[in-house]
């Protein structure tokens, strides 16, 4: 008998367990994952610029696993690393947090973005939900999961960090051609 209790105390705990996640907001990530700046590494563009626009686009309610996202109008300054152009959008999903419907801090800042359509996962990740990008045309926001997106302060301090990085990239791919 004690057993039985055992085990229908189990199913109603299950089942409240069940009710409480189908009813609350999704969220992959138990703890915040520290931000790596060499993570950068993993992006396939990097430059400098100026949100123009953000679009609060929000979370689709179909596909079941769809991602919350925005998309970044950005005016570029310089570019850094990779394709370089006057302006990008920029599109943000992010499964994990959710995502501002307003732009927040300053609007200057140096961006990383990946294509979704490179193949491997842009940085480190012990485990990632990957949902597919509603818009896999445009340059991704390059974040690691559980962690920080890669909207970097303009200053000095963090542009010689980059060009540091950037160099090496450079100079690791060229090492490849």
């Amino acid at each position: 008998m004690e057993k039985r209790k055992i085990a229908t105390i189990g199913a109603i705990i299950a089942a409240f367990g069940i009710l409480v996640a189908a009813t609350t907001g999704a969220s992959a990530c138990f703890n915040h994952a520290p931000f790596v700046f060499e993570d950068i590494d993993g992006a396939d563009i990097i430059f400098e610029g100026d949100v123009e626009n953000y679009e609060y686009v929000g979370c689709p309610k179909e596909p079941i696993l769809a991602e919350c996202y925005v998309l970044i109008d950005v005016a570029v300054r310089e570019t850094f690393y990779g394709e370089g152009r006057e302006n990008w959008t920029l599109y943000w999903g992010n499964s994990i947090y959710g995502i501002p419907e307003k732009w927040e801090g300053k609007k200057h800042r140096i961006f990383a973005g990946h294509w979704s359509h490179a193949g491997d996962l842009p940085v480190r990740s012990g485990s990632a939900t990957i949902v597919e990008s509603a818009h896999p045309e445009l340059l991704h926001v390059l974040q690691a999961p559980c962690s920080d997106p890669f909207f970097l302060p303009a200053d000095s301090e963090t542009k010689t960090k980059i060009m540091l990085l950037t160099h090496k990239k450079s100079g690791a791919e060229n090492k490849n051609d």
